[in-house]
């Protein structure tokens, strides 16, 4: 099954803790694509530090209600201490979709027309403000 997965980090180094918990999903699943990193403000509860997202499209053959827990292990793992609602976190991780049969255009292009940080090709790129509109992706059914 196909999975993306949305990460999420504004406390510590927040790009390390990106890293580190694609590596804890790396030893369950197969990491087939992974977006560019946006920096984003805070909702919710807006007096904190911007958060550092990236998505990443996993393959596994874990159930759902399995991986929830297989990512929610990672958090704890990570420090993740859930408090209050729209609080700061050294990483959040949400599946977005479930067993993915279309392809997300533009998500994971290397080829965006903004400036974003992607550890994997351009190390010192910028990362986008947070003004900047990191949250237009195109649905395309195949």
């Amino acid at each position: 099954m196909n999975i993306i997965i949305l990460l999420g980090s504004n406390l510590g180094d927040r790009l390390a803790n990106l890293q580190q918990a694609i590596a804890s999903i790396a030893s369950f699943s197969t990491i087939l694509h992974q977006s560019n990193i946006y920096q984003t403000a805070a909702w919710g509860n807006t007096d904190q530090a911007d958060f550092l997202n990236q998505a990443i499209e996993i393959q596994t053959h874990q159930t759902a209600e399995n991986l929830m827990h297989a990512l929610l292990a990672i958090e704890s793992q990570m420090g993740r201490v859930r408090l209050q609602k729209w609080e700061p976190r050294i990483i959040d991780l949400d599946i977005i979709f479930y067993d993915v049969n279309y392809n997300l255009v533009g998500l994971f292009s290397s080829n965006h027309s903004t400036t974003a940080l992607n550890p994997h090709t351009n190390p010192d790129a910028n990362i986008p403000s947070k003004n900047h509109d990191a949250t237009s992706c195109t649905l395309n059914n195949s």
